[in-house]
């Protein structure tokens, strides 16, 4: 489960349950001691929660225990993620978002009577999630029970909470109907101009908020220039043109500023592989020309050198123009969640440090939101490193491999599949192995089990020696020498 939910869960034993979970379902083998120590409780109450688990998702998941502790194992992963869910039937917080989000105002003691709870135990869990809220830049409100700040604010908030969050008993979803009017659209969305990296279940859920919150009486407000960008952008045009549609299966006049919304929560997600949608959408929406300098010092002082320079030019423009158009309209558009940031400061230590530098030193030119800078430059750090991976020269890797053949065409194929979609895998039959030969080559990489070949061809290449059959270990060492950025992927 997310951070964000586990942070509006009452009970300190299903916050445990969950937490062990995160670790068991990453980690796959455990131990009593080590759980103990990382959630902070005694070994004996571990003990009784791994009973627990293992008796309540009996059928959909094991917890095998050995020599040296346990082995985690889904079953049946959709029968897992169902029971999963169950977990948390009746949340006291997980519902008083709910009712907020549908515009419905509960008091202390409506909640206190409702869940027959105590006032203090109600007060308690209520101020609890406040530190949460405000990296939002929201606020608890007591009397009546509400979440006070900007309305765009608020929809990032819910759409964390329900579509990035884990499902729940208590998760909203899109209705039927409304995946049946957006999908109207899907015979025109190849023609669009400026494309989107957003998922499909993402475009769904900002659509459901914006009617849900539109309907209770909440509406959003857009800048102007941003207005009058988007009244000139014909893909923007056709996604307003299903209005009538809505409005049928609705029963509600969703106007062109809700529209507007839901298309820059789309395009402000860029891809890292259409070039020529990235180009357009600088085009039509850079109100920011100074974001040309920017790109072009980030590339310089990062000394990025790929294989087609202008390509990488383009889509470091386009991130930076995105980040601003989110910090011009909701400036809460830009924050990740807290997994996210630990995973990339973890796997990216240098390159995060590198660009929060320099995100600080060019703060004049972008003047970001100061509480999302450290979001901006996650999303820049996993965006640059994306490129890097895809767009980066490839690299020729000889494998001399030896031993049983279909072994060795089997490592070959795997080869293939591992590495061959950007880099050129290259086999040499016996009569070509020569020193100068693999020179002529050009070979980057020279990936062998058998040693050797090192010392009678007097190899000076980078090599990686592997062992008879390769295994998990040998093939983390050989992506790590032709792209360390694939390896921290991958593993």
């Amino acid at each position: 489960m997310r951070d964000l939910q586990m942070k509006f869960i009452g009970s300190h034993t299903n916050v445990r349950w969950f937490r062990i979970l995160n670790i068991v379902e990453d980690e796959r083998c455990f131990t009593i001691k080590n759980l103990a120590q990382r959630t902070g409780v005694s070994q004996r109450t571990i003990i009784k929660d791994i009973n627990y688990l293992k008796n309540f998702f009996e059928g959909s998941a094991d917890f095998v225990s050995g020599v040296n502790g346990y082995q985690f194992e889904e079953i049946n992963l959709l029968r897992y993620k169902k029971q999963k869910r169950k977990l948390i039937q009746s949340e006291l917080l997980f519902e008083i978002i709910g009712n907020i989000f549908f515009g419905e105002k509960e008091t202390i003691e409506d909640v206190v009577d409702y869940y027959n709870s105590s006032e203090s135990t109600v007060r308690r869990l209520l101020l609890q999630i406040q530190p949460t809220l405000e990296t939002y830049g929201l606020k608890l409100q007591l009397y009546p029970i509400d979440i006070i700040g900007s309305e765009g604010a608020l929809r990032k908030f819910f759409k964390d909470f329900y579509y990035i969050g884990e499902q729940t008993s208590h998760t909203l979803f899109p209705p039927n109907h409304l995946y049946k009017v957006i999908n109207q659209l899907v015979h025109h969305l190849e023609s669009y101009d400026v494309g989107s990296g957003m998922t499909p279940a993402a475009f769904y859920y900002s659509f459901f908020i914006a009617i849900e919150r539109y309907q209770n009486g909440f509406a959003i407000a857009l800048p102007a220039d941003l207005k009058v960008v988007l009244h000139n952008d014909k893909d923007f045009l056709l996604l307003y043109s299903i209005y009538t549609e809505l409005e049928a299966a609705f029963d509600i006049r969703l106007p062109m500023e809700e529209f507007g919304w839901v298309y820059l929560v789309a395009i402000g997600k860029r891809t890292i592989d259409r070039s020529d949608q990235e180009r357009t959408f600088y085009e039509k929406y850079n109100l920011w020309p100074i974001l040309s300098q920017v790109a072009t010092d980030y590339i310089q002082e990062n000394g990025i050198d790929m294989w087609n320079q202008n390509d990488v030019e383009t889509f470091i423009r386009s991130f930076f123009l995105s980040k601003k158009i989110n910090n011009s309209f909701s400036p809460s558009e830009n924050k990740v969640m807290n997994e996210v940031t630990r995973a990339v400061k973890e796997n990216y230590p240098a390159s995060f440090a590198r660009n929060f530098c320099f995100l600080t030193a060019h703060q004049d030119m972008l003047a970001f939101s100061a509480c999302f800078l450290e979001d901006i430059c996650v999303s820049l750090t996993m965006y640059s490193e994306m490129l890097i991976e895809f767009y980066s020269l490839p690299k020729k890797v000889l494998f001399l491999l030896e031993g049983d053949h279909l072994i060795c065409q089997s490592m070959h194929m795997l080869a293939q599949h591992i590495l061959g979609y950007r880099n050129k895998i290259v086999t040499l039959p016996l009569s070509k192995l020569s020193k100068e030969i693999i020179k002529r080559e050009k070979i980057d990489l020279i990936v062998t089990n058998y040693a050797q070949f090192l010392t009678d061809l007097n190899i000076d290449t980078n090599f990686v020696l592997v062992n008879s059959i390769m295994n998990k270990k040998d093939w983390e060492r050989v992506i790590e020498k032709v792209n360390p950025s694939m390896k921290k992927m991958l593993f």
